[in-house]
């Protein structure tokens, strides 16, 4: 995998060429969760109501 010891510099490259990857990854999360959320609650909340997972 190396041709030299590594580095303490080639660990932070290696993670500073990984952030923006990290950075699509989150918004596109951010913005999925925004527009899909409320959607997703209420099919979640129908599902404890059909099968008696809420406890009263």
């Amino acid at each position: 995998m190396f041709y030299s010891k590594p580095t303490v510099e080639m660990f932070i490259l290696a993670y500073m060429r990984g952030v923006p990857v990290d950075l699509v990854h989150a918004t596109s999360t951010v913005f999925f969760l925004w527009i899909m959320a409320e959607a997703m609650l209420e099919k979640l909340d129908r599902i404890k109501v059909k099968y008696g997972l809420i406890q009263e």
